[in-house]
C-alpha cells in the first residue's frame, strides 16, 4: 500500500471523534428536542436554521473552500498572507451580511408570522457564529491538525446540546434555545484559534494580499453557487412543505430527514474531511496518476461503509421511528429510505466532483449542480401538494441521482476516475445478506432492545460476509487500525 494511502487511513482514524461525537449528539438532539418541542416549534427552528445556513453558504463558503484548496500551495512561505486575507475577508463579509439581513427583515410584514419573524432576528448572529466555527475548522483541516479538529468538533456539539436543554428548562425557552446555543458554542472557538495562530503569524493589514484575494475569489466565488445549489438540493423542500403543508409537517419531515442524513453523513463527511486534503496534496505533489489510484481506494472505503448503512437503516425504518421519535413524529419513517439513498448519491457525487475542483473548473461544476438543484425545486413543487413529505423525499432522491450522473458524464473529460465496480458488487451481496439476517431476528416486546439486537446482528453478519468477499481491503484496514491506535491521541 502506498504511503499516501497509509497516511490517509491514519488521519481517518484520528478524525474518528469528529465524526462519531457530533453524530451521536445529533441523534440525541433529535430524540430530546422532538419531545421538548412541539412539531410547530421544531419546524420554526428548522426554517430559521436552514435560512441561516443558506446565507452562511451563500456568503462565506467561498472563503472556506478556497482557503482549503490553496493551503498546500501557500503553506511553505505565504501562510500568514493566506490566513490574514481569509480572516479579513470573513470580518468584512460578516458586517455586510448582518446589515443587509436586518435591512431586509425591517421591511418584512410582521403579521405574516410574528413568531417566525422574532426568531429570524437571531439569524445573522447564528450565521456568523457557525461560519466562524467552520473557518476555524477549515484551517485545522487544511493543516491536517486532526486531533485539534476532532476536539473542537466534539466539544462544540456537546456544548450546544447542554446549553439548549438548559435554556429550555431554566428559562422556559423554545426554538430560540437551540439558536442561542449555536451562537454561544461557535464564536469562542474562532476567537481562540485565531489568538493561538497569531503567536506564530502576524495578522496585520500589511499581510493582506490582493493577489491572493483575487485567486481565492476566482476559485471560491463559483463555489458559492455550488454550495448554494447543494443547499437547495438538501433544504429547499422545507420551504415547499411549509408553503403547502404547514410548519408541523416541516417538523415531522425534518426529524425523519435528520435521522437519515445524520446516519449517512456521519461517515460521508468523516471520509471527505480527510479525503479532499489528501487528494489535493497528492495532485499537487504526485500528479494525476497517483491521485487516480488514491481515489479508487477512497471510493472502495466509501462503498464498504455506506452500502450497509443505507440498506440496514432503510430495512429498520419503522423500529427507528418508534424508538427515536415521539408518537407525534412517527410518520417520519416514510421518508427515511428515500433520504438515505439520496444522501448516498450526494456523497458519491462529492468524490466525482473533485476532478472539477482539482482542475479548478468550478464554473462548470456550478452549472451541473445548479441543474440538479433546479430539478429538485421543480419536482418538489410538483409532488409535495400531491404526496406531502413523501413527495419531497422522492424528489430529493431523484435530484441527487441526477447530480451524480451528470458529474460522472462531464467529469470524465477532465480526470477519468477508476470506479471499483467489483467492490460495489460485493458490498451489495453483503448488504443483502445482512438484511436477510436481520429479518430472521424475532420480534421482541421491548422495541428499543429489539432494535439494538437487530443492529448488532446486521453489523456482525455484514462484517463477516464482506470480510470473506473482500478480505484484502478489510485486513489492510484492521492492520492499520492496530498500528494507529496511539496516534489518535497524539498530533502528527
Amino acid at each position: 500500500m502506498s504511503n499516501s494511502r497509509k497516511d490517509t487511513i491514519g488521519e481517518l482514524l484520528r478524525y474518528i471523534p469528529s465524526a462519531i461525537v457530533p453524530s451521536i449528539m445529533g441523534f440525541i438532539s433529535i430524540v430530546v428536542f422532538t419531545r421538548l418541542l412541539s412539531p410547530r416549534e421544531y419546524g420554526l427552528y428548522t426554517v430559521v436554521f436552514t435560512t441561516a445556513m443558506f446565507v452562511n453558504t451563500f456568503v462565506f463558503s467561498w472563503i472556506h473552500q478556497s482557503t482549503l484548496r490553496y493551503y498546500t500551495r501557500y503553506s511553505s512561505n505565504q501562510f500568514a498572507q493566506l490566513l490574514t486575507t481569509s480572516l479579513f475577508s470573513f470580518v468584512a463579509v460578516s458586517i455586510l451580511m448582518a446589515f443587509i439581513w436586518y435591512l431586509i427583515q425591517a421591511f418584512l410584514p410582521k403579521v405574516f408570522d410574528y413568531r417566525l419573524w422574532q426568531l429570524l432576528l437571531l439569524g445573522p448572529v447564528v450565521t456568523i457564529a457557525q461560519s466562524g466555527f467552520n473557518l476555524a475548522q477549515t484551517v485545522q483541516r487544511a493543516r491536517r491538525d486532526s486531533v485539534r479538529y476532532s476536539l473542537h468538533a466534539s466539544g462544540n456539539s456537546l456544548f450546544k446540546f447542554v446549553l439548549a436543554v438548559g435554556f429550555i428548562f431554566l428559562f422556559d425557552m423554545k426554538a430560540e434555545a437551540m439558536l442561542i446555543a449555536i451562537i454561544i458554542a461557535g464564536l469562542p472557538i474562532l476567537i481562540f484559534e485565531m489568538l493561538r495562530l497569531r503567536k506564530g503569524y502576524n495578522f496585520s493589514y500589511r499581510n493582506f494580499s490582493q493577489p491572493i484575494l483575487r485567486q481565492l475569489s476566482h476559485y471560491g466565488l463559483p463555489m458559492v453557487g455550488i454550495a448554494c445549489a447543494n443547499m437547495i438540493l438538501s433544504s429547499s423542500d422545507r420551504y415547499v412543505i411549509e408553503y403547502f403543508c404547514g410548519s408541523s409537517l416541516v417538523g415531522i419531515y425534518s426529524a425523519g430527514y435528520k435521522i437519515a442524513e445524520n446516519s449517512a453523513t456521519l461517515f460521508i463527511y468523516f471520509l471527505m474531511t480527510v479525503s479532499f486534503p489528501a487528494l489535493i496534496d497528492s495532485f499537487e505533489k504526485a500528479g494525476a496518476g497517483e491521485t487516480i489510484r488514491l481515489m479508487r481506494y477512497l471510493l472502495s472505503i466509501y462503498l464498504i461503509i455506506l452500502i450497509p448503512v443505507v440498506l440496514g437503516l432503510s430495512f429498520l425504518r419503522r423500529e427507528i421511528s418508534s424508538v427515536l421519535f415521539d408518537k407525534s413524529f412517527y410518520e417520519a419513517y416514510i421518508v427515511i429510505p428515500w433520504v438515505l439513498s439520496g444522501v448516498f448519491f450526494m456523497g458519491m457525487s462529492m468524490y466525482f466532483n473533485k476532478n472539477f475542483e482539482l482542475m479548478e473548473r468550478t464554473r462548470t461544476l456550478l452549472i451541473l449542480i445548479g441543474s440538479a438543484a433546479g430539478l429538485n425545486i421543480i419536482l418538489n413543487i410538483a409532488t409535495v401538494p400531491v404526496w406531502g413529505i413523501l413527495g419531497a423525499a422522492i424528489s430529493t432522491n431523484i435530484a441527487y441521482f441526477f447530480g451524480l450522473a451528470i458529474s460522472i458524464i462531464f467529469g470524465r473529460k477532465l480526470i477519468r476516475w477508476d470506479f471499483p465496480w467489483n467492490i460495489l458488487f460485493k458490498t451489495l451481496i453483503a448488504g443483502t445478506g445482512m438484511c436477510a439476517a436481520i429479518s430472521l431476528v424475532p420480534g421482541m416486546s421491548s422495541i428499543p432492545f429489539g432494535l439494538m439486537i437487530k443492529i448488532f446482528v446486521g453489523f456482525v453478519s455484514y462484517l463477516t460476509i464482506i470480510s470473506i468477499l473482500e478480505r484484502q481491503t478489510v485486513m489492510h484496514g484492521i492492520n492499520l487500525l492496530k498500528r494507529r491506535i496511539n496516534p489518535i491521541f497524539h498530533s502528527r
